[in-house]
């Protein structure tokens, strides 16, 4: 295969993946907006993940620019903002919408390097890589709350943000552990974009 072929390849999965991750989020959003807790925003669900695949089989450039596909895309179907300073709302928007996205294919991403087609450690560095992913995606919902929240609500914005943005975060990159295990278990060579790895390893 090549350059130009891999490239293309790469932009098409780019491209699936970051619908994917948009049809995810919005599900979800419809779903848990009928629950009173989180009429501000945040879900549960697995939305992350196919962020996070791409991430691991190309890299954290082509996570981060996915998942900023799929922030923007959100963006295009309305945006939540309540603070009445300009500043605040552009922080905001930018760590909830833009961004949150991006950093969890960044962080993610960086975990490519470290699998390798035949190591019995590849689901430690998968496992790691679902977590940093969600950990990424976590902070920037959790500064965007600090800016979000004002200053009155209970145990102050910061606090608050913390608390509320780990009710659905926490379960969302669990979920998402689960399924990237349960997926390199079956097809271990799903994670590997350039060579293909018998699923004996897993047994290694």
């Amino acid at each position: 295969m090549n350059k130009n072929d891999e490239l293309v390849r790469t932009v098409a999965e780019a491209a699936i993946m970051a619908a994917l991750a948009f049809v995810l989020d919005l599900l979800q959003g419809v779903i848990f907006d009928a629950i009173p807790f989180f009429a501000n925003g945040g879900s549960v669900g697995i939305a992350m993940l196919p962020i996070i695949i791409l991430a691991v089989r190309r890299g954290p450039v082509v996570g981060f620019l996915a998942g900023l596909v799929t922030g923007i895309l959100q963006m295009l179907g309305g945006v939540y903002a309540i603070s009445s300073d300009w500043y605040k709302v552009m922080f905001q928007i930018l760590l909830d919408y833009t961004l949150a996205y991006a950093i969890c294919g960044l962080f993610a991403g960086f975990f490519k390097y470290l699998l390798k087609s035949e190591t019995r450690y590849n689901l430690i560095i998968l496992s790691l890589a679902c977590v940093a992913g969600g950990l990424g995606k976590y902070l920037c919902h959790v500064l965007a709350g600090y800016f979000f929240w004002p200053q009155e609500i209970w145990g102050g914005p910061l606090a608050y943000s913390i608390l509320y943005n780990g009710v659905y975060m926490l379960p969302s990159t669990i979920l998402c552990l689960a399924c990237v295990i349960v997926i390199y278990v079956r097809r271990s060579d799903f994670f590997f974009a350039n060579k293909k790895v018998q699923n004996s390893e897993v047994k290694a």
